[in-house]
């Protein structure tokens, strides 16, 4: 008798959201995510701040020291004369010092708002749109809301509806003036699906291999008139000799063949077939 077959999960500790040596050994290694860099831009300060804290400010386990050293990598220029006083001796009490001037000198609450307000009604319709300029039009917006949100901050739908208008390509715009309601405002979340269905379609047509007419040239208008027709002009017959001597083929005089009185009186007809017969043109 066969001895039973044990269940590979029997002893395992995925279950209880611990690891053993062995399962931790097999998980993926990802990479290290390094601590983000903030520009000094008041704009930028709640969304830094936030990652900040969450990847050193909170993390039990690291000594002020470290949390100093951190923070001292993370900002540069004025930002960085904010806290290097503190910074000259490392330790927990200065780094706490380092972080309330720091944020002292960027937690202003109305100075970050205006911010991005002024952003928002800053926003104008770009010289030459394309598609990627109108989806960065969205994600830029959809950016600034929810820094907005983060501090407690609502907008109307109707304000922010009425600036995505306003910096809509003409052609889009038309689409989405076609769409909606005129006497019902519609949902913000209904306007970003139109914007990205717009982008994607607007993305396909770009994609799309051009097909060359050869009637039309590019920008639509027809082809080049055709050109007059020239009005005959003489010809005259230019032939060669593939003799080294200056004998006459015609006559066997030492003469050019265009200077042979014999052959100055055939036809048309039979100097061209002559010259063709003995290859001279």
């Amino acid at each position: 008798m066969k001895a039973p077959v044990p269940d590979p999960l029997a002893n395992s500790t995925l279950l209880n959201n611990t690891v053993t040596f062995t399962e931790r050994h097999d998980l993926p290694k990802l990479a290290a995510v390094p601590v983000p860099k903030f520009d000094g831009d008041q704009e930028n300060w709640v969304l830094w701040k936030a990652t900040f804290e969450a990847m050193i400010h909170d993390r039990p386990g690291l000594s002020g020291v470290v949390k100093l050293d951190q923070l001292k990598n993370a900002v540069s220029g004025l930002d960085l004369q904010v806290i290097n006083e503190f910074c000259r001796s490392p330790s927990d009490q200065n780094y706490l010092a380092a972080w309330e001037a720091l944020c002292k000198a960027y937690d202003q609450r109305r100075v970050i708002v205006n911010e991005h307000f002024d952003a928002l009604l800053n926003l104008a319709p770009h010289p030459k749109p394309t598609a990627d300029t109108t989806a960065g039009l969205m994600y830029t917006v959809r950016q600034h809301i929810s820094m907005l949100k983060a501090m407690e901050i609502t907008i109307g739908v109707e304000v922010v509806v009425r600036i995505l208008e306003r910096c809509l390509p003409k052609e889009i715009l038309e689409k989405w003036i076609e769409q909606v309601s005129s006497g019902r405002y519609p949902k913000l979340e209904q306007f970003y699906n139109f914007i990205q269905n717009s982008v994607f379609k607007q993305r396909q047509i770009d994609k799309a291999p051009s097909v060359a007419h050869p009637n039309k040239r590019p920008g639509g208008k027809n082809s080049a008139p055709p050109a007059k027709m020239s009005k005959p002009t003489a010809r005259s017959l230019v032939t060669t000799s593939t003799s080294s001597s200056n004998s006459c083929p015609k006559c066997g005089q030492n003469h050019r063949l265009y200077s042979c009185e014999e052959f100055k009186k055939g036809s048309m007809k039979e100097k061209w077939d002559f010259v063709y017969a003995n290859k001279l043109c």
